[in-house]
């Protein structure tokens, strides 16, 4: 469950904030596991001019150890190609041990996306390397499974269909968990969807970063884009050191969760924008998702959804912090957010899921009327404008039912937006610019679903 608290402060034009805390769940799991944050890429020393790369083959589903590790299994490494395939880089192939572990050496200096391969009679399984090889170092490789064999190749459709420099190996292990991998397994047409759908979000984000809204430099971008880069190669390094630790490997993706958003944050690029671009961009992912089967296109949907949840939880309890909102208010909020969560992991239908969103923006709402009851009508108003027949979230869904690219989708967002501001602003007469902040961006966030 991804439930963290991150209390912050804001200036006046919302740009800056002052993360202060985690959750006791994730400063317990950044102090356990040493590997995160210990060096540039959680690198060791090699042999003497070698480039070695690390890991574990297991007959796990998701992205840490099943029941044993594979013994015996032939370890090659590949240069992914243009066209999707693999030129071999290791310099001879070897095997795993008793317990599935494997050091490879491979022709390869700076480099990152080599994808170990592990065979075994009629077994192959695959693994995308986050970490940057280098001379005289060992990365780290994440246990290779059913889900690391899907990422790999999800990576060589993108690659094939020209699109490599908008996906990334972070959003590969956001988007993919185990149950996702084992739907799509195997299924060419299946991974071919996946990869077009992860695509779609990748190129929504790219556009919104570039875009009046966010403006984000060229410099800003790059340097999110190698901090989120980063942050799966430390994730890959921890869940192999925790790869018999389930409670770990759990610990270590919510770190990573948060790592993907703070590449971003930390780069200058404020959580407000941030989020709202992510939420755009999430449902382009989805809308480009349709020739998945109805299944695996809920299992998407799910995992969006709870990295939506995340973001909203994130950005409410800053906005009620920059409202001045009584303990008591924040404590209502927090508790929405878990129960939003928990909502999403036990959903089993998209019905439920809008429902918990739903109650989720019921609490927000609530919460804000509370918080500034000299303008809890005027909330209501707005609110009300949003939500009715032909009201502006109406208007949103049906501009993205229209879309014919994801950049048409942030389109669709980044005018909902404006409405909104506008409307808040007319609203709220006589209200602060932090209020008038807070209620345009808390009121955009809980009608995004």
């Amino acid at each position: 469950m991804l439930i963290n608290i991150f209390p912050g402060t804001r200036d006046a034009g919302g740009q800056k904030f002052a993360l202060c805390s985690l959750t006791a769940l994730i400063l317990v799991a950044a102090m356990s596991l040493c590997v995160i944050g210990c060096s540039k890429d959680s690198v060791v020393t090699a042999p003497s001019g070698s480039s070695s790369i690390e890991g574990y083959v297991t007959d796990g589903s998701g992205l840490q150890k099943g029941t044993a590790g594979i013994a015996a299994a032939t370890i090659t490494v590949g240069r992914m190609q243009s066209d999707g395939s693999l030129s071999v880089v290791s310099t001879s192939a070897v095997q795993t041990d008793v317990n599935g572990h494997y050091l490879v050496e491979v022709n390869a200096v700076n480099e990152r996306n080599l994808v170990v391969v592990a065979t075994k009679g009629t077994m192959e399984l695959k693994a995308a390397v986050a970490a940057e090889v280098r001379a005289n170092t060992i990365v780290q490789a994440p246990p290779m499974t059913v889900q690391s064999t899907v990422e790999a190749d999800v990576l060589a459709q993108i690659a094939a269909d020209g699109n490599p420099d908008f996906v990334t190996i972070s959003d590969l292990r956001t988007y993919i968990d185990a149950s996702i991998a084992s739907n799509v397994q195997g299924n060419s047409s299946a991974i071919v969807s996946l990869a077009r759908a992860i695509s779609a979000e990748a190129q929504a984000r790219a556009h919104a970063l570039a875009s009046a809204e966010i403006a984000a430099t060229q410099d800003q971008i790059a340097a999110a884009r190698n901090a989120s880069v980063q942050a799966a190669a430390e994730l890959d390094a921890s869940l192999s050191a925790h790869r018999d630790d389930p409670s770990g490997s759990r610990a270590a993706l919510e770190v990573f969760y948060q790592a993907t958003i703070n590449a971003y944050v930390n780069n200058g690029i404020g959580i407000e924008k941030f989020s709202r671009m992510q939420v755009a961009s999430l449902r382009a992912m989805l809308q480009w998702s349709s020739q998945l089967s109805t299944g695996t296109r809920f299992l998407l949907e799910q995992r969006a959804a709870h990295v939506r949840a995340l973001l909203m939880d994130r950005v409410s309890q800053i906005e009620f912090q920059a409202l001045g909102a009584g303990q008591s208010t924040v404590s209502a909020v927090v508790s929405a957010g878990v129960t939003l969560q928990t909502s999403i992991t036990t959903a089993t239908t998209s019905q439920q899921i809008a429902q918990s969103f739903s109650a989720y923006h019921d609490a927000i709402v609530q919460a804000m009327e509370g918080a500034l009851p000299t303008y809890a009508g005027a909330i209501a108003t707005v609110d009300g404008n949003i939500t009715k027949n032909n009201g502006y979230k109406a208007q949103l869904v049906a501009s993205i039912q229209a879309a014919i690219t994801p950049q048409d989708v942030v389109q669709a967002f980044w005018s909902y937006d404006t409405q909104i501001k506008t409307a808040v602003t007319n609203a709220l007469a006589g209200a602060t610019s932090v209020q008038i902040q807070a209620v345009s961006t808390l009121l955009v966030m809980v009608n995004m679903y």
